[in-house]
């Protein structure tokens, strides 16, 4: 089975399938699966959910395609349902981060960003900074990725525009940052130690940011025969920037040290992506 994320919390692992309504956990001692339940009242099952997070004894579930935010109470394997606002789209969020007792959701196709507080259940929106990443269509995404800069701060890559944004999670206040030309989209992205690791999403590219000394610079790519065309993911291992393919067994390694290039047929398995936890 193939699951959209997953938790690991002590000796339990708990995941939720991309193709089918199916919540479980699975333990890691002595190997046993058990099913938790289906999300409610969903009129399909394929990519429900895009994120999962623990908080206490309750599971969050990032809804991409399905109809709500649900909570699930591991004491008594109840579901909660959690009503936003204009929740008709698909792929609403591609991804979503913990943020003290707070979970920020990051609208794809949704405009905006989804703020729920785990403490008193409220739901809070945030949309000023999604005119700078306005999708071509309604079928096209606002974004898909973030990177954690520091205790407060993100980055926001645009799918549609040359934006990236820095968005303080603690007052809101964000920066605008236009990198390279204005025809330049972006799709994933990386940032270690003052430098910021995109990859496009309209070209074969790799952008490489030196943020204290505001440089750019711009590595090609062969792309020509992975699925959408561009690499999907980006992580960074030891010395290299890994960028992922969508779906398929194919990878590409830069190496930051002698500037080389390599391909791969070969497919990361990818969990946990604040702390790079890689399953190859």
């Amino acid at each position: 089975m193939i699951f959209s994320d997953c938790i690991i919390d002590k000796d339990n692992l708990y995941a939720f399938s991309k193709y089918y309504n199916c919540l479980i956990k699975y333990n890691t001692k002595d190997g046993k699966s058990l099913f938790l339940g289906m999300i409610p009242n969903q009129s399909e099952t394929y990519g429900l959910v895009s994120k999962m997070f623990k908080y206490e004894d309750r599971l969050l579930l990032v809804p991409n395609n399905a109809s709500a935010i649900y909570e699930f109470d591991l004491n008594n394997n109840s579901w909660k349902e959690i009503y936003i606002n204009d929740a008709t789209t698909k792929n609403k969020f591609a991804t979503a981060l913990i943020y003290y007792n707070k979970v920020v959701m990051l609208g794809a196709t949704y405009k905006g960003i989804v703020i729920y507080n785990f403490e008193n259940g409220e739901v809070s929106y945030f949309t000023k900074l999604y005119k700078f990443m306005s999708a071509k269509s309604s079928n096209d995404i606002f974004c898909r990725d973030y990177a954690k800069m520091d205790e407060n701060s993100i980055l926001i890559p645009s799918c549609n525009s040359n934006k990236i944004i820095k968005l303080n999670l603690f007052d809101m206040k964000f920066e605008v940052w236009d990198i390279g030309k204005p025809s330049d989209t972006f799709e994933s992205i990386y940032y270690e130690h003052d430098y910021c690791y995109i990859t496009s999403r309209n070209e074969n590219k790799l952008y490489i940011i030196d943020i204290k000394k505001n440089q750019l610079r711009e590595i090609a790519l062969d792309a020509s025969d992975i699925c959408y065309g561009h690499y999907c993911d980006i992580i960074k291992k030891d010395n290299k920037i890994i960028l992922l393919a969508l779906n398929e067994e194919k990878s590409c390694e830069y190496d930051l040290i002698s500037n080389d290039i390599k391909y791969n047929n070969r497919r990361y398995y990818m969990y946990n992506k604040m702390n790079d936890v890689i399953i190859v």
